[in-house]
């Protein structure tokens, strides 16, 4: 299967399965992807760690715990607003708990595993590198005019 004019390569990248969804369907193909929230488990042989500035990181997750109490380790008030929610996730009353030890936890793992850090911040700045680097860790080498215009779809479809 095609997407535009993208290498079957990449067709099963288009839709990454989700650790934390009810359906965990592996595409039959390599890479084989899946993105997860939790911590770091030593099953994992390849690590992509996509890291994002924490302050961003909070305010996405914010909107994103509206109406999820399972998210808390102590009830949450019904309606809270975000300086309440930041005063909840640095006193690690959030999943999962303290932020650092989780990325740590990921950062730590370098025995036999290949782990490679990106930061998302890096990702927007540097896209050519940084995508090229992302890409490498799952062992995807695309021509650089191809890669270009991934970096361009991207960058269209994060602006709708």
């Amino acid at each position: 299967m095609r997407c535009g004019s993208f290498p079957n390569d990449l067709s099963g990248m288009k839709e990454i399965p989700d650790l934390h969804g009810r359906h965990l369907e592996f595409s039959t193909g390599r890479p084989r992807i899946i993105k997860t929230h939790f911590p770091f488990d030593p099953r994992y042989r390849r690590v992509i760690h996509l890291i994002r500035d924490p302050r961003d990181v909070i305010i996405s997750y914010y909107h994103y715990s509206k109406g999820l109490p399972h998210l808390f380790s102590e009830p949450a008030p019904d309606v809270y607003k975000l300086p309440q929610f930041v005063d909840m996730f640095l006193h690690c009353k959030v999943w999962p708990g303290k932020i650092q030890e989780h990325t740590m936890s990921y950062a730590q793992s370098s025995t036999g595993v290949a782990y490679t850090g990106i930061l998302y911040e890096a990702l927007l700045t540097e896209p050519l590198q940084e995508y090229r680097r992302l890409l490498g860790a799952a062992g995807v080498d695309l021509p650089c005019d191809t890669l270009k215009a991934l970096i361009d779809n991207v960058k269209y479809f994060s602006h709708i």
